[in-house]
C-alpha cells in the first residue's frame, strides 16, 4: 500500500509542474497576443475619446475595410490608432470638396473635411482633389475625426507590417 501513496504523490507532483508550466505558458500567450493602450487625443471622436483605454489583439490575419488597428508610424516614431479607409489594390481619393471616396464610393466612417492642412502623402491632381492607389500590403489609415487627425494623407499608405493590432474593445 506504500507504493501506492507514493505513486500518488508522484503523480499529483507531475501534474501540478504540467499546471504550472501551462499558467506559465498561457500567461506569456496572452502578453504575447493581446495588448492595452490609453488613447490620447481626439483623432478617433466619435467613435472613440481622449482617456479611453482599448484593448488589441495582434494583427495575425489581414486590416479589412472599418477595422480599428494600432499601427506604427515610421514618421513619428509612434503608435497610432486610425480606421482602415483603403486596402491593398484600391484607389482613395479626396474631392476639391473634401469628400472621401474609396474606389469611387463614398467612405463610410469618420466626420469633418477630408483636406488637411498637409496632403504629403497623397498625390495631387489638377482639379483640387487628391488620390492614392494602393499597391500589394498597402494600407490608407484615417483617423475618424479628419480635422484633428494625422493619417495616410499626410504620410501615405502604411505597410502591412505596419500594423500591429486590431481593436477588440475600448472602455
Amino acid at each position: 500500500m506504500e507504493k501506492t501513496g507514493a505513486l500518488k504523490g508522484v503523480k499529483g507532483t507531475k501534474a501540478k509542474k504540467a499546471a504550472g508550466t501551462a499558467l506559465i505558458v498561457s500567461l506569456f500567450a496572452i502578453l504575447i497576443l493581446f495588448g492595452r493602450h490609453p488613447l490620447i487625443g481626439d483623432s478617433m471622436e466619435p467613435a472613440y475619446h481622449d482617456g479611453q483605454t482599448v484593448y488589441t489583439i495582434r494583427a495575425l490575419k489581414s486590416p479589412q475595410k472599418g477595422d480599428v488597428v494600432i499601427a506604427y508610424s515610421p514618421d513619428l516614431s509612434e503608435l497610432l490608432i486610425k480606421r482602415v479607409a483603403g486596402t491593398p489594390g484600391d484607389t482613395v481619393e479626396i474631392t476639391q470638396d473634401g469628400e472621401v471616396l474609396i474606389n469611387g464610393q463614398p467612405y463610410a466612417y469618420g466626420i469633418g473635411n477630408g483636406i488637411a492642412a498637409s496632403m504629403d502623402g497623397m498625390e495631387a491632381s489638377g482639379d483640387g482633389s487628391y488620390r492614392s492607389v494602393l499597391g500589394e500590403r498597402e494600407y490608407f489609415l484615417l483617423g475618424d475625426n479628419r480635422e484633428f487627425s494625422g493619417d495616410s494623407r499626410q504620410y501615405g499608405p502604411f505597410k502591412r507590417a505596419a500594423i500591429l493590432e486590431s481593436v477588440i474593445y475600448v472602455h
